[in-house]
């Protein structure tokens, strides 16, 4: 049986302007376009949301961009999106850039991520601690035996 461990990474966060702004498609539909940017790792799922929801909104288009959480965030600033797709806390910074912009933002968990650990049947090891795993991943740990397994190089591998 292949060994995996769930780790909780953290919560996907949409920020949302408080008054999202309807904006034309001027030389297209004339439909109200919501433009969304953001976390890379959400926007497969936000995108499924788009296509249901513009399935019942004739009017409205849903554009998403998965690019990462800072480049997301940056577009609302820029008002270049109404919703930003994070997958990290709003640092300090994003909260004062936004502030001074005078946009005032909601915070909306949508989901978790997780990673599933799996190692080959032949290590031994069987569990590991959540600060061996960010080591792992790191490169500080690069070899199996720092974590009680066998003499034998770490690769780590993620999509």
């Amino acid at each position: 049986m292949k060994k995996i461990l769930g780790t909780t990474l953290g919560v996907i966060f949409v920020f949302i302007v408080l008054a999202l702004v309807s904006l034309p498609n001027a030389q297209e539909t004339g439909k109200r376009v919501l433009r969304v940017n953001g976390a890379g790792m959400a926007s497969d799922q936000v995108n499924l949301w788009a296509q249901r929801f513009m399935e019942t909104n004739a009017d409205a288009s849903v554009m998403v961009i998965g690019s990462s959480a800072g480049r997301g965030f940056q577009s609302l600033v820029d008002g270049n999106a109404e919703i930003a797709m994070m997958s990290r806390d709003i640092s300090a910074d994003e909260r004062s850039k936004a502030n001074d912009k005078g946009l005032q933002l909601i915070e909306r968990p949508i989901g978790q991520a997780a990673v599933a650990l799996i190692t080959s049947p032949r290590n031994p090891v069987t569990e590991l601690t959540l600060e061996q795993v960010k080591k792992l991943y790191a490169g500080e740990y690069d070899n199996w035996k720092q974590v009680g397994g066998p003499d034998e190089p770490v690769r780590c591998v993620s999509r």
